[in-house]
């Protein structure tokens, strides 16, 4: 959906702006990023539903507020 294609296009944007060493492979490195994303979202969904609101609520959270959004 177009959440998703802002997010990829904010990491492409990330992965362009901070990995210079991976200047000719910045495409694949991010590829290999979502990889790994992938199943750590898929695994943790629940939490990330946790947070989701308060983040809109608060507009930014700590460590610790995120820690606090741990499903028991």
């Amino acid at each position: 959906d177009a959440g998703d294609a802002h997010d990829l296009q904010r990491a492409r944007t990330f992965v362009e702006q901070n990995a210079s060493w991976a200047e000719n492979d910045r495409e694949a490195y991010l590829q290999s990023l979502c990889n790994l994303a992938r199943p750590m979202i898929a695994t943790n969904w629940t939490w990330v539903q946790a947070v989701a609101p308060a983040l809109v609520e608060q507009r930014e959270l700590t460590g610790v507020d995120v820690m606090r959004c741990r499903p028991a």
